[in-house]
């Protein structure tokens, strides 16, 4: 009986021990997507947040992880999560080039040089006023119709409204 345990352990090879940490690949999906550690943890269902956790579970298993493993530390998630978050990512991977890119970048941490150009460019960059210059005013003007529909004075909330 001995015997015959000790061939099947033979039989099949062992998977080899991983060769880079979880965090590190996590951290640097981070950083290439400008994302906290936090959001990939998070159970949101946003596409672009689920392809970034996705991308992380493929790295993870390719280099040597366990799917329970890397559940396990990414959010507390069941090994079947981490198997379906794995076919995903290959499978948009085949279809969209852009994220293949991603993907390969991804494994050998090459854009990190470009993402961090790319942050301190954001960063220093002056913040532009949107099409919504003009909502303040609105807003001035209807706060005035309401105060001179309720109390007869347009300049009571007004004069409300500018002290806070």
């Amino acid at each position: 009986m001995k015997n015959a345990l000790n061939t099947i352990a033979t039989d099949f090879p062992k998977r080899p021990r991983p060769t880079k940490a979880i965090g590190t690949i996590l951290n640097t999906a981070c950083r290439m997507s400008m994302v906290s550690r936090d959001d990939i943890f998070s159970h949101s269902r946003v596409k672009w947040l689920v392809n970034i956790r996705h991308a992380v579970f493929l790295i993870a298993r390719e280099y040597g992880h366990s799917y329970e493993g890397i559940g396990a530390f990414i959010g507390g998630r069941d090994h079947s999560t981490v198997i379906s978050g794995c076919r995903s990512a290959e499978d948009r991977a085949k279809r969209d080039k852009v994220y293949a890119k991603y993907i390969s970048d991804l494994r050998d941490g090459s854009a990190m040089i470009n993402v961090s150009k790319i942050q301190a460019e954001i960063m220093s960059a002056p913040i532009k006023r949107h099409a919504f210059d003009n909502c303040d005013r609105i807003f001035i003007e209807n706060d005035a119709a309401h105060a001179n529909m309720i109390t007869g004075s347009r300049n009571l909330m007004l004069a409300i409204r500018a002290s806070f």
